[in-house]
């Protein structure tokens, strides 16, 4: 082993020390430069996929989006090329992007299904998640992004919460809501009933909080925002805090404590200003709505609906 292929062994192993104490950004920078130092092009490519999914954590998908590249250069084995898949489609999903992230997010599942069936039905529940942000202008992607997800192999042994919630909105988007509200309603309870637990990824619960608020369910809406959010903080995962800081304050609004949402949406507006992405906005409009700001609620609409407009043109 060459001396630069020594420093990016330890640089990666700085690497994980440092994800592990909740240093997402270090460890994204400990990878770049590993995969840099490497030699042997196997390596080069897995450092720099390790690399693009910390850099995608911690706020950077610009980042992110060129490492993944790198990666794709290879060789990657078959989980690797899974994963990179799937990273591009997280990336768009984090970006709010459309169309284009669904068949990434699809492609990654069905490659995973032998090869880490708990990692694909995670990325069958994103792909529904981003087929869902096209609303009534997506109803065909969505339709075809259930039945996917529908067909997928069963888990085996007994089924976590997500492969609920993935068997539930499978129902859900083919057959309607009264057809899958009571699956939806067992989802949610045991994804409530997980929340406390210590090996959740950093990403949990992910469109099960849409679904909480859709259902009208507040208390279980509270206890997987309240994880979610102390999750992504527990981790550094900057890139991921201001959906979740978004959701709880949407909740705090509706809850009757409007000073707290704000200061809740004053920081997720803050990090999505560092890390250069678009803010949210659903809460802020909420908020200004719940205060009977006519102004406020004016000059946000002129500046959402343009981006509403370019989504709405993008999925048709």
């Amino acid at each position: 082993m060459g001396p630069d292929e020594a420093v990016a062994a330890e640089l990666e192993r700085s690497a994980g020390r440092a994800q592990a104490r909740g240093g997402v950004a270090a460890a994204a920078a400990f990878l770049e430069r590993a995969a840099t130092l490497s030699s042997d092009p196997a390596r080069r490519a897995r450092r720099a996929l390790a690399a693009a999914e910390a850099k995608q954590l911690a706020g950077a998908p610009e980042a992110a989006s060129t490492l993944v590249a790198i990666a794709a250069d290879g060789p990657l084995d078959e989980l690797e090329q899974a994963r990179a898949l799937r990273l591009k489609g997280e990336i768009g999903l984090d970006l709010r992007h459309g169309r284009e992230t669904v068949p990434f997010l699809l492609d990654a599942a069905r490659r995973l299904e032998s090869l880490n069936p708990e990692l694909a039905r995670n990325t069958y529940l994103q792909a529904l998640q981003s087929a869902h942000v096209g609303g009534r202008f997506a109803n065909d992607v969505l339709r075809y992004a259930a039945d996917c997800a529908g067909n997928a192999p069963e888990p085996q042994g007994a089924p976590r919460a997500v492969d609920l919630l993935v068997a539930a909105l499978a129902v859900r988007f083919t057959d309607g809501y009264v057809a899958s509200a009571e699956l939806v309603k067992n989802a949610l309870r045991a994804l409530r009933d997980e929340a406390g637990a210590v090996t959740q990824n950093v990403r949990w619960p992910g469109f099960a909080r849409l679904l909480a608020f859709a259902m009208f369910d507040m208390e279980t809406l509270r206890v997987l925002v309240g994880r979610s959010v102390e999750l992504v903080r527990e981790q550094g995962a900057l890139g991921l805090l201001p959906q979740g800081l978004d959701f709880m304050a949407l909740l705090r609004t509706f809850e009757g404590d409007l000073d707290a949402a704000e200061t809740l949406l004053q920081e997720a507006e803050s990090i999505a200003e560092a890390t250069r992405t678009e803010p949210i906005g659903a809460a802020r409009l909420t908020l200004a709505g719940f205060r009977g700001d006519e102004g406020a609620l004016s000059a946000l609409i002129k500046t959402v609906e343009p981006r509403a407009t370019a989504r709405v043109t993008e999925w048709c």
